[in-house]
């Protein structure tokens, strides 16, 4: 913002100098910028939802977080009129049927887990919450674990531990490279990935780091061979 109002203050300077109507210029200028930058946030947000019809509102607000904060900030009135409908919510009631429930919740949160592992932007950690509150069920799904064995169960086998999380963050960070098509070095591909050193040297996480790199290296034969068969 501050660059913006140097810009204004250089490409108007005779005008403040000459010109009792340079205030009144200069805000017009200002009131424009703020209408272009709402409308992005806006544009922005609707193209959100857009893409992502079978998405819950948590869900949502995480995956554009940056968005969404804007908007909740400068245009909450306006946001809260774009908001995606809540999914409907199954009221207790003593007739449920709950091991059909169970496993039909069951088989929701496999298919919520790799929804959310699909996703092509910066990855989020697949946690039990994270996928109750995608499937729009999390308030019905934690009170009532004992009549959900098979979604308690799912839910735990699904949520994602430290490393795998790591993993999958490694393969986005080596994918968002070979688009750009650069070699990166290991700590670039860590910083990427928003790997700590402490996990980088873990087992599993460390033979990802390997991989990845190795997949990377223009020099590789196997990727060399990739490449000749490709052309």
């Amino acid at each position: 913002m501050l660059q913006f109002f140097r810009c204004l203050l250089d490409c108007h300077f005779e005008l403040i100098c000459h010109s009792y109507t340079y205030p009144v210029a200069f805000f017009n200028l200002v009131h424009l910028h703020w209408k272009l930058v709402l409308e992005s946030y806006r544009m922005a947000w609707l193209e959100a939802v857009k893409e992502n019809p079978h998405i819950g509102r948590t869900t949502l607000e995480r995956m554009f977080q940056s968005i969404y904060s804007w908007l909740y900030i400068y245009d909450q009135q306006w946001l809260q009129a774009h908001l995606p409908p809540r999914k409907r919510r199954v009221k207790f009631s003593p007739q449920v049927d709950w091991n059909q429930r169970d496993i039909k919740f069951a088989a929701a949160a496999r298919q919520s887990a790799q929804r959310l592992q699909s996703f092509p932007q910066r990855p989020t950690k697949v946690t039990k919450t994270a996928i109750a509150s995608d499937l729009g069920q999390l308030r019905l799904i934690q009170p009532q674990k004992d009549k959900l064995p098979c979604t308690t169960k799912a839910l735990e086998e699904l949520a994602e531990t430290r490393e795998e999380f790591a993993i999958r963050r490694i393969q986005w960070a080596s994918e968002c490279f070979r688009e750009e098509n650069v070699y990166p070095k290991r700590w670039q591909l860590l910083r990427q990935a928003g790997i700590r050193p402490d996990l980088a040297e873990a087992p599993q996480v460390k033979e990802a780091i390997t991989l990845a790199l190795k997949s990377l290296d223009p020099l590789d034969p196997v990727n060399i061979i990739n490449l000749l068969c490709d052309s």
